[in-house]
């Protein structure tokens, strides 16, 4: 989100400089800070899952989830993802 308000905000500079600068340059610019907001969000999602929020997350929402019980955790993202996929394919259908 930080990385595309950046990019818009350098976006509307360049716009209002094009006068000055020949537009592939602009273009340049703009891919590199597109790309480098890519990996920026990468980068924090990265660190997220490094301090355990996924760990959080599945906790939350799934319960506790016992280490040693990896095929009931299996089981119930099986079964969820069953019921996304039965979904979709009614609403497609």
């Amino acid at each position: 989100m930080f990385g595309g308000s950046v990019a818009v905000a350098v976006y509307v500079a360049i716009q209002t400089q094009s006068s000055r600068m020949p537009s592939h340059i602009s273009g340049h610019i703009l891919a590199s800070l597109f790309l480098l907001s890519i990996f920026l969000v990468a980068w924090v999602i990265s660190l997220l899952n490094k301090i355990g929020v996924q760990n959080r997350f599945i906790k939350k929402y799934c319960g506790n989830i016992d280490p040693d019980q990896k095929e009931q955790e299996e089981e119930w993202f099986n079964e969820a993802a069953r019921d996304i996929y039965n979904i979709e394919n009614h609403k497609n259908s």
